[in-house]
């Protein structure tokens, strides 16, 4: 009987610690270390459960980095800002606490440069780019649950448009 009452207990609470749960919502934060240029991104991410394995959602990025070249004398600026919707696929493990999902991210992007040269002594002469688009991205997060309603997790982003990042974040189940 002991036995019995042991073995009920642990379904439970493995059952009852489920971290990724149908129709509930993650929101979060994310840092990141994008493959172009210095600086770091920072985003937001965001994920509705659909059922236990599908979610859908959005994500927003955004990076800005300069480089100064001394022998041109002038200074280039740019700006990145990703928003897209996502599609996740959430694989079954025996763990509740560990979520690893893969998915798809298709939005748009606006990528805009600054170039302030020096013209002899005369001062600085600015001139400005910029473009915009689609994009597509495919990512791999890991999500580790540190509390039933608290998240740590690692993204790995690759895609068209500049939009490649490895993202550190922290999601909430609301």
């Amino acid at each position: 009987m002991k036995r019995l009452f042991f073995i009920f207990i642990i379904f439970f609470i493995s059952f009852a610690n489920a971290q990724y749960v149908k129709d509930k919502h993650y929101l979060g934060p994310s840092l990141g270390l994008s493959f172009l240029g210095s600086a770091p991104e920072i985003g937001v991410n965001y994920e509705y459960a659909i059922d236990k394995e599908f979610s859908i959602g959005g994500i927003f990025r955004y990076f800005s980095y300069g480089e100064d070249f001394p022998f041109y004398y002038g200074k280039y600026s740019y700006t990145y800002v990703f928003l897209g919707a996502q599609g996740n696929y959430h694989f079954k493990i025996d763990n509740p606490k560990i979520d690893p999902f893969a998915g798809l991210v298709l939005g748009f992007n606006t990528y805009s440069s600054t170039w302030e040269r020096w013209e002899g002594h005369k001062g600085i002469i600015p001139s400005a780019s910029g473009s915009s688009g689609l994009y597509l991205s495919a990512h791999g997060t890991f999500r580790y649950w540190i509390k039933p309603n608290l998240g740590l997790q690692v993204r790995i982003n690759f895609g068209t448009s500049k939009y490649s990042a490895l993202d550190f974040g922290v999601d909430w189940k609301l």
